[in-house]
């Protein structure tokens, strides 16, 4: 297959969870008063309205088979002009504005300095907008932290704990369909509270883009 679109095709897969990246150890960075609301676990399907299909939508665009269509042709260019469309208008759950949530993901630093970061973009899976091309927007949120926090990785996995609301952001790392305020950032540790490891018994794609003991973003139940 083709290297762009096949890498269209993982972005395709990470809609349904495909996830790729290592554990940070425990720790957490705290800013949430003894009082707040509990947050609700939200896994990244959540922010998916139940009617929207991008299978379907992507199966429309073209009858040729993604590995018969060269890199450099019009084709492709069309094709990835199309894609990256259906990508930006994804819609978000309407629902979810103004919930006070937590999220798992990966950082992908917007604002920061040395290991201090004070705005970044949270994605389900690792190297999203750096090394693949970027999920739909309704599977990016942009965080704005209330003071930096630090991380020890630049792609750390982590979890964070706000407001969530349905402002757009656009960035040109990846548009993002949500806004979370974070009141809380703490490290990802798949072990915590009895979480089961990721299941390996998943297909072929995922399993060539996931490393062995990589964390599932979708699993919530640290």
């Amino acid at each position: 297959m083709k290297i762009r679109i096949a890498l269209l095709v993982c972005a395709v897969l990470a809609v349904g969870g495909l996830v790729a990246a290592y554990v940070v150890k425990p720790g957490s960075t705290d800013t949430v008063s003894a009082s707040a609301e509990p947050a609700k676990d939200l896994e990244w399907e959540a922010l998916i309205p139940a009617d929207w299909n991008p299978d379907q939508l992507l199966a429309k665009l073209s009858d040729t088979p993604a590995d018969a269509i060269q890199d450099s042709s019009e084709q492709a260019e069309k094709l990835m002009a199309e894609i990256r469309q259906i990508w930006n208008n994804a819609p978000v759950v309407e629902a979810l504005n103004g919930q006070r949530v937590r999220l798992p993901g990966y950082v992908v630093p917007l604002e920061y300095s040395a290991t201090d970061v004070s705005e970044f973009l949270l994605v389900p899976y690792f190297g999203a907008c750096i090394h693949v091309p970027p999920p739909p927007s309704n599977q990016v949120v942009y965080v704005k932290t209330h003071e930096p926090f630090k991380i020890d990785e630049t792609f750390a996995a982590v979890w964070v704990t706000g407001t969530l609301t349905t402002t757009r952001v656009d960035n040109d790392l990846g548009d993002a369909g949500y806004t979370l305020d974070a009141q809380q950032i703490a490290p990802y540790d798949e072990t915590a509270d009895g979480a089961d490891a990721p299941d390996d018994t998943t297909d072929e794609m995922t399993n060539a883009a996931n490393a062995p003991g990589t964390p599932d973003m979708n699993d919530t139940s640290e």
